[in-house]
């Protein structure tokens, strides 16, 4: 069996309104992290970001490369 958690939270009150939802799930025996936010009637667009120490390459149309 396959060890997971999840976690997840309203932001809505952080975000003026906007409806914001953040969920959190540890997959692979918990060495793989899967973050999605859900937002609902945003009247502006929205970028996310992060730091890891994680290696990235990205390929000319700035995809991440997976091998």
């Amino acid at each position: 069996e396959e060890s997971s958690a999840l976690w997840t939270v309203d932001l809505t009150g952080a975000y003026n309104g906007t409806k914001v939802t953040r969920g959190v799930r540890l997959l692979s025996g918990r060495s793989k992290v899967l973050i999605q936010d859900e937002i609902v009637n945003s009247p502006l667009g929205s970028q996310w970001r992060m730091h890891t120490n994680a290696s990235v390459d990205l390929n000319e149309d700035r995809r991440i490369v997976r091998e």
